[in-house]
């Protein structure tokens, strides 16, 4: 078998005998797919002269060199005359270049075992955990780039993808396009939560941001073949695990978690559990866990679910517990926008909607914010959240504040950025002490409305 260095060679003198044959061969490779530097500013100049549609010859690439001052250091003219001389057939260009891909993912990929030998040796305080997900991270990297595609399609591709889209969705008039919420009201506002979607959840302490999220993976748990996946850095498994119980038991969780029940609430408490231990449902509390950490866990659910649909939703309670590795970020605020951007990647990689919930900034409990419906300026230390989100709820209930018992089980669900759609507020009842979220009745909607003054 040819070396890397002849391998090489081989492409360049393909695309110096004939440039037809670059955008096969640019569909494979990379500059930074060949070993040697000197291959690597060659290929560089070839590239920038082809996609000016500029002639490509060792006369052009040496020109273009010159003027990089690059010519001596890649070995002058005579070694690119040398590269046309080589005894190779400008019609292998593609299968020389798939082969120098090759040798790119092997050299690559040892390297990433070089460096998780010597983690190993050394681990400086990170869990083998960490270790095997960033690992695991490195190698699916090599996997997804195992073949280059050019993301710059001409129109007519996407204007049939469309059409084809658009078919399927008239056939689905009056259903939702997106995964039930289980709520009406929101279903009604967003069509069912869409794949790849990052949807936040945002509110003060005590509002019932796990709650509603925890009913929300109930419900595609229930209607879904594919898996949920909860990483709850906040609330042990076991404790999520007894409020999901209680919640759909419909019993109020301090006599859960005091076992102070009844006979016939031991029955309720025995029949749903029962049908809780069918669900898909996968939790993870670990502390501190990381975006990669994260991903890896989902590819892994998404492999084993593959043949049902892969992982349906993604629940992360919540944002700013969460870290990245290491200690290159400057500032908490660069380090939650890189999270953020992390998750929105998980979204379109798992391809399925995301849901993290997020606090707000402190100031929002200050004196002058108790009782003020929150904004999404009020999300805290994130405000690249704002933008690598589709959907943002500010979830609020007034009753916190001011004791109306009228309104004690009246839920504000404010939709304040929608990418694709309206804002608006919705309604729902939720039962504090079920942790328990539910559709409102139209009647006490309207009057809620009534007596409310928006702020």
């Amino acid at each position: 078998m040819p070396s890397n260095t002849e391998l090489e060679q081989a492409v360049l003198g393909s695309l110096l005998l004939s440039r037809e044959k670059y955008p096969e061969v640019d569909a494979v490779l990379s500059s930074t797919d060949f070993e040697s530097d000197v291959h690597k500013e060659i290929y560089d100049c070839i590239k920038e002269l082809a996609d000016q549609g500029k002639a490509v010859d060792y006369i052009t690439v040496s020109k273009l060199l010159d003027r990089k001052n690059s010519l001596k250091r890649v070995g002058g003219v005579e070694y690119l005359k040398e590269l046309q001389t080589i005894p190779i057939s400008a019609l292998s260009a593609d299968s020389y270049a798939t082969s120098v891909k090759d040798q790119s993912i092997e050299r690559n990929l040892r390297k990433v075992l070089d460096d998780l030998l010597r983690v190993l040796k050394d681990p400086q305080g990170k869990s083998s955990d960490l270790i095997l997900s960033e690992a695991e991270e490195k190698i699916f990297e090599l996997s997804e780039n195992r073949q280059k595609t050019d993301s710059l399609q001409k129109i007519e591709q996407f204007v049939g993808q469309t059409l084809d889209r658009l078919g399927e969705l008239a056939k689905k008039q009056g259903e939702l396009i997106g995964l039930s919420s289980g709520f009406k009201a929101v279903d009604g506002l967003t069509q069912g939560l869409q794949k790849e979607d990052l949807i936040v959840i945002a509110g003060r302490p005590s509002m019932g941001k796990t709650s509603l999220a925890m009913n929300i993976a109930e419900n595609v748990g229930k209607n879904e073949d594919g898996c949920v996946a909860v990483f709850s850095l906040e609330m042990s498994s076991q404790s999520l695990t007894s409020r999901m119980m209680a919640s759909m038991a419909g019993i109020s969780q301090s006599n859960v978690k005091s076992a102070n029940l009844t006979d016939r609430q031991w029955e309720k408490i025995a029949q749903h559990s029962a049908k809780l231990k069918k669900l898909d449902i996968y939790i993870d509390d670990q502390p501190n866990i990381s975006p990669m950490e994260i991903r890896a866990k989902c590819r892994r659910l998404g492999k084993q679910y593959r043949e049902k649909g892969g992982v349906s939703l993604v629940v992360i309670d919540y944002i700013q517990l969460m870290q990245m590795p290491g200690n290159r970020i400057d500032s908490r605020t660069n380090e939650l926008s890189d999270i953020s951007r992390s998750l929105k990647h998980l979204a379109k990689e798992v391809n399925a909607p995301v849901i993290v919930l997020s606090q707000l900034n402190r100031n929002v409990e200050g004196k002058d914010g108790k009782g003020r419906r929150p904004k999404m300026s009020d999300l805290r230390d994130s405000g690249a959240i704002e933008q690598d989100a589709d959907l943002i709820f500010m979830l609020y209930r007034d009753y916190v504040y001011n004791k109306n018992e009228e309104w004690k089980n009246v839920a504000e669900l404010n939709l304040v950025k929608h990418r694709n759609g309206p804002t608006k507020r919705v309604l729902l009842s939720f039962r504090d002490e079920l942790t328990r979220f539910g559709d409102l009745a139209p009647e006490i909607m309207n009057s809620y409305a009534q007596d409310r003054t928006e702020d």
